[in-house]
């Protein structure tokens, strides 16, 4: 990673996402792949992989029997191809950074607020 300061976001037994300051980004590992994503880029990636109904990609008469799902963003050079086990598990590490990354704002405004008071 080019960024000297980073700290990890989430990590689970699929991958982690760290952020760094410096770059203004978050740098995601994700089953020994890793890319370089903007904020905007990061939420456009988790708006995709909610996209995807896994029910479907599990049915019989599914339109995509291989389960394969190719996952691109047009502002970025980083591709997955996912089956539906890892789009689930791509899904948990992104919806838990969003979390954190929400819960750490509250904390911080609360925190703010209570000195302020």
């Amino acid at each position: 990673m080019s960024c000297a300061t980073f700290q990890e976001v989430f990590s689970n037994n699929s991958g982690v996402v760290y952020q760094c300051d410096l770059e203004s980004c978050f740098y995601v590992e994700f089953e020994g792949k890793r890319a370089k994503y903007s904020v905007r880029n990061l939420m456009q990636l988790k708006r995709k992989l909610d996209h995807f109904k896994i029910e479907e990609i599990f049915a019989v008469d599914s339109l995509n029997p291989s389960g394969v799902e190719i996952v691109t963003i047009s502002t970025t050079n980083y591709c997955y191809i996912l089956n539906p086990l890892q789009i689930i598990r791509f899904r948990e590490l992104l919806d838990q950074t969003f979390f954190n990354l929400h819960v750490n704002q509250v904390l911080k405004d609360c925190l703010q607020y209570a000195v302020l008071a």
